[in-house]
């Protein structure tokens, strides 16, 4: 039987990720919602929440990157821009974001 990334796995491949991902202009990305708990199969998808660089907010560069995640991650990715001004995300999804740490 097959093991699935859990949470820690998770963020431990985006953060070994980080200098790629800065590339795309990520300058903070984590988990949410039901992607916090343990991922049971290959069918399930991960949300992912993310601030991004004004410069790098393009359809062109978010495709680019929900594609890159989903190569280093090997499952498919809901990616949600978060702004921290002004945000579309309901708060009880926010509330449950694990972060990738800053700290190199």
């Amino acid at each position: 039987m097959n093991e699935f990334p859990n949470t820690n796995h998770i963020l431990a491949l985006l953060s070994v990720h980080r200098e790629q991902l800065a590339s795309f202009g990520v300058e903070q990305i984590g988990i949410a919602g039901p992607s916090t708990k343990a991922i049971t199969s290959n069918d399930e998808d991960t949300d992912l929440v993310v601030n991004l660089q004004l410069d790098k907010r393009n359809f062109s560069n978010f495709m680019s990157l929900v594609s890159y995640l989903e190569k280093i991650l090997s499952c498919n990715v809901n990616l949600s821009i978060h702004h921290p001004v002004k945000t579309c995300l309901s708060q009880n999804v926010l509330n449950t974001v694990e972060y990738v740490s800053s700290a190199g």
